[in-house]
């Protein structure tokens, strides 16, 4: 009786166990997650220009959607670059990215002398640290502007920020659809090179006119001439 009692109790601590396991999954089915979505904490921009700090917001708010993505969030914001790693590591995150931008400045200047228009002067910077699982340290990109001419279609702060992000975007490693492993959600994740290779090992070599028919053998000289 003490044996059945034993296997009850043995059981039913199992069933506890298991239960919050599957609802944690059917939650994650229902909310539509892959098994190799990556969890990213995206922090706010940080910087002295609010105008410049939200165009970082909307173009990394681009990269990381669904399905390749989920946005975390944590409880205690980190005071700096050094704080990201824990911050993402208590966030169950398994990419941490912060964008700063350092500074967008415009003023215009007026010449000494004479009467010509004066010119429309910016002086930019933006920057990106990011983290990653498996990093020993938070790295980190950057690109500044400086530019100094007459007011035009080239001093809107929209387009030299649309300028500057094209640059950052050369060295940020994340893309909408990743780049740096494979987009499967649901299988073995690979780099993009291991798929490439795969596929050229699998896919039939065509063969050359020249291998698939051979060339027709050419008579001798002193044939050729006797005929």
């Amino acid at each position: 009786m003490k044996a059945l009692w034993k296997w009850i109790l043995a059981l039913a601590a199992a069933l506890l166990i298991a239960v919050p396991s599957a609802a944690a999954d059917t939650a994650n089915r229902a909310a539509g997650y892959f098994d190799n979505t990556r969890a990213v904490l995206l922090l706010p921009a940080a910087g002295r220009s609010g105008y410049a700090a939200s165009f970082m917001d909307r173009q990394l708010g681009r990269i990381f959607r669904y399905p390749y993505y989920r946005l975390v969030e944590t409880a205690d914001a980190p005071a700096g670059p050094d704080a990201m790693r824990a911050a993402a590591v208590s966030a169950g995150a398994d990419i941490a990215v912060w964008p700063v931008a350092v500074r967008f400045d415009q003023y215009s200047q007026y010449p000494m002398f004479g009467d010509r228009d004066p010119v429309i002067v910016t002086h930019a910077e933006l920057r990106i640290y990011y983290w990653e699982d498996g990093m020993d340290n938070v790295k980190s990109i950057g690109t500044r502007y400086f530019d100094a001419e007459l007011e035009g279609p080239d001093t809107r702060p929209e387009y030299i920020l649309d300028e500057m992000w094209k640059r950052l975007l050369k060295q940020f490693p994340y893309r909408r659809i990743p780049t740096d492993r494979s987009t499967n959600l649901s299988g073995t994740v690979t780099a993009p090179s291991a798929e490439t290779d795969a596929a050229e090992e699998k896919a039939p070599k065509a063969e050359t006119p020249e291998a698939a028919s051979p060339a027709p053998e050419t008579a001798p000289a002193a044939e050729k001439a006797s005929a």
